[in-house]
């Protein structure tokens, strides 16, 4: 998961976070299409993005023009187009699903974390730990149990945003 902030009105912005599906950059009505996308690829998880930029000529990514209509981007980047601000963040929230991999061990008791056990992945090192009434992992403890500086606040917000810049 990442993480796409457009810029709404000054210091004013929106989030929307990418899952793994081709995200369109969108212009106000009126103005002129930039036919823009954003891109998940590769099998690594989290999905790496690559934004194809249709009008390379308007659009740039950290002030330059985007090669040959493609960029891969990394976090923070900052993407504009001819009218509008957008910033990419590769940062997710921490949060609670059922555990979809093979069993894994959960670095803070120990257990295996079973396929279909509610589980929270660290967003920061990739993790699984148990988040279930009975092994509440995650949250037992301010940060990460395997040593990444990730919060386990489930409820937390972004670590970092573009009123930060």
């Amino acid at each position: 998961m990442a993480v796409l902030w457009q810029e709404t009105g000054r210091r004013e912005w929106a989030c929307l976070v990418l899952e793994s599906v081709a995200v369109p950059i969108t212009q106000p009505v009126g103005e002129p299409a930039v036919a823009s996308t954003l891109v998940p690829f590769g099998a690594a998880r989290p999905a790496r993005w690559i934004l194809l930029a249709g009008d390379h000529d308007r659009i740039t990514v950290n002030g330059l023009p985007v090669l040959q209509g493609a960029r891969v981007l990394t976090d923070r980047d900052e993407i504009r187009t001819a009218t509008h601000r957008f910033f990419f963040s590769s940062e997710s929230l921490a949060r609670s699903a059922n555990h979809l991999g093979e069993p894994t061990p959960c670095p803070r008791c120990k257990l295996l974390i079973e396929t279909s056990q509610a589980a929270v992945i660290c967003p920061t090192c990739g993790v699984a730990h148990h988040q279930t009434d009975e092994l509440p992992c995650w949250d037992y403890a301010p940060r990460c149990a395997a040593g990444c500086s990730q919060s386990t606040e489930l409820e937390g917000g972004f670590r970092w945003t573009p009123e930060d810049e």
